[in-house]
């Protein structure tokens, strides 16, 4: 669950389109930026005109549409609560108000009206036009007062109630790691629930971490959610790391992580090729070191990415038990005989060909679980030594040949097996065939995820028996 979709308002975090060292992003109160508005065009919905306004600050712009009645709203909040003269705000017109003409001196008016008004009130920034001019979306000390305020008042209940588990997304972390950055506010400091450090203190006492990326535009902004830096440092009780479609290249400081997360989930990152990019992706040099070693790490996802090969950097993962690769570009595994607990391999999506070298690249005495679905397959030499292997799918591959069979029919701890969508399945009695290579064991053999019938049985009895004593004639 995210911590933002709780909070009182939505809160959404924006930098800009350039890494942090090069640009200023939409902060008012560390950059002194000037906020530039402009009633770029209206457009008429439902007989109601809607005036297009372009807000500017920095480097970041974005968009937003207004109606008239709510320029009139806003401007009796500032009337009554900031002394603004009332009759700044252009007149209503009841008859022709839809008039092109009429239209556009009104865009006009209304420009120059919001200019004056921000001109006159950007010192003190009155919150009806922070919400007015959506700043609430954009500038990182606004949005961060109000997660610290949630934090605050709300934040030792949320965590105390087992909510442990909290979604971000890149705008939300880059908000974070620039505050940290910045001197402290002086709206911090008159504002004890507005203290950054309610933020930190709530960040560290995090257990799973979710972040989710995008290479989209950030609402109607010029940046996107993947442009955006942010560091892992403030989170440092995490256990569980989920990184879905992230920019990797982005993430620093992943590495203060490794004596503690015990699963590390990467998916849809399209610059990931190798585990090395990101078991050693706080590393310039990506050397292996001992020092480097993931040290509780026993779950490793990297689904769904761009991999093409499996490099030294498995070494540092030892005490891995899962380890999921589906959905890459796999097509020879290698570097994985170091992974002695290593118990359940999904290989699921790839293109895989030759299962030869999975004796020498692979420990093959602790797989129990194995998934080669959806590759290449067309023989099964290689699968023999694997002696305590218990489940294996090799759905939809292009396995052919019935004695194929044999390189798997001898592993004793083999119970489930799925061959379905492999030219083999098509065979006239295909079931019975292949339970009839596991002799005694054919009972025991759950294939294509169904328990063989009593009539299968007693076929393969049958034909297992006329075979011994053809093979005794012999």
């Amino acid at each position: 669950m995210s911590l933002f979709s709780c909070s009182p308002r939505s809160i959404i975090f924006l930098g800009c389109a350039s890494r942090p060292s090069k640009f200023i992003m939409a902060c008012l109160y560390s950059n002194n930026s000037k906020i530039n508005t402009h009633i770029t065009s209206y457009e008429i919905k439902d007989k109601i005109a809607l005036y297009k306004i372009t807000v500017q600050v920095g480097e970041v712009c974005w968009s937003l549409s207004h109606r008239y009645s709510d320029f009139v709203e806003l401007n009796d909040k500032l009337v009554k609560d900031h002394s603004l003269n009332k009759d700044l705000l252009p007149p209503k017109k009841v008859l022709r108000n839809l008039d092109p003409t009429f239209l556009e001196k009104r865009k006009t008016d209304l420009e120059i009206y919001l200019q004056n008004v921000v001109n006159f009130l950007e010192k003190s920034l009155p919150r009806c036009l922070i919400d007015f001019l959506h700043l609430v979306k954009y500038d990182i000390n606004i949005l961060l007062q109000d997660f610290a305020s949630f934090c605050f008042n709300e934040g030792d209940k949320y965590l105390s109630m087992g909510n442990s588990t909290h979604a971000f997304n890149p705008l939300q972390l880059y908000a974070i790691t620039n505050r940290l950055k910045q001197e402290c506010p002086a709206e911090e400091s008159l504002h004890q629930e507005h203290d950054f450090c309610h933020i930190l203190e709530f960040c560290n006492n995090l257990r799973t971490l979710i972040i989710q990326g995008s290479p989209s535009h950030i609402g109607t902004s010029n940046i996107t959610y993947n442009q955006l830096s942010y560091e892992l440092a403030m989170f440092k009780k995490l256990c569980k790391l989920f990184l879905y479609n992230v920019d990797i290249n982005n993430v620093t400081n992943l590495g203060t992580l490794r004596n503690e997360l015990e699963k590390l989930t990467v998916c849809k990152s399209s610059n990931i090729k190798s585990p090395c990019d990101i078991l050693l992706c706080d590393q310039v040099h990506k050397t292996i070191n001992p020092d480097l070693i993931w040290t509780q790490l026993t779950q490793l996802d990297l689904s769904a990415n761009e991999i093409t090969h499996l490099d030294e950097a498995m070494s540092l993962v030892p005490h891995l038990e899962e380890l999921n690769l589906e959905s890459n570009q796999i097509k020879t595994i290698s570097n994985l005989k170091s992974l002695t607990k290593l118990k359940r391999l999904n290989l699921n999506r790839n293109r895989i060909q030759d299962l030869s070298h999975f004796k020498s690249e692979l420990n093959s005495e602790s797989i129990v679980e194995l998934n080669l679905c959806e590759n290449l397959i067309t023989n099964l030499n290689g699968l023999d030594g694997m002696e305590n292997l218990q489940s294996l799918d090799l759905g939809s591959n292009f396995i052919s040949d019935l004695s194929e069979i044999s390189n798997i029919s001898c592993l004793d701890q083999l119970t489930n097996i799925n061959l379905t969508g492999n030219p083999i399945a098509t065979i006239i009695d295909y079931r019975i065939k292949i339970l009839q290579l596991f002799f005694k064991r054919a009972n025991q053999i759950i294939l294509d995820s169904e328990k063989p019938t009593s009539k299968e049985i007693d076929c393969t009895n049958i034909l297992n028996a006329l075979l011994v004593n053809v093979q005794f004639s012999d």
